[in-house]
């Protein structure tokens, strides 16, 4: 989910200050979120007549086929933000 302030440094090409995003409530997103937020824009585009409930069933699908080295970048990139962020 981007908030107003991520999406218009996007648009802008500045940099974020936090390269790991955070939830509304200021908690770092899991591993599965990240993942699901960079491959919804994906699953939309390629299945436009998809419903809310199937677009959540193709993105665990997808996480549940992701070989143990890719989930580990998300784990990875989780660990060292829970690291900073302490």
């Amino acid at each position: 989910m981007f908030t107003a302030k991520r999406f218009s440094a996007r648009i802008l090409g500045t940099r974020m200050i936090s390269n790991y995003p955070k939830s509304k409530s200021g908690k770092l997103l899991t591993p599965y979120i990240r993942f699901s937020q960079e491959v919804r824009n994906d699953i939309i585009t390629s299945q436009p007549a998809l419903d809310f409930k199937d677009i959540g069933r193709a993105i665990g699908e997808r996480w549940r086929g992701l070989t143990e080295e890719a989930r580990q970048r998300y784990k990875d990139e989780y660990a060292e933000a829970k690291k900073s962020d302490i």
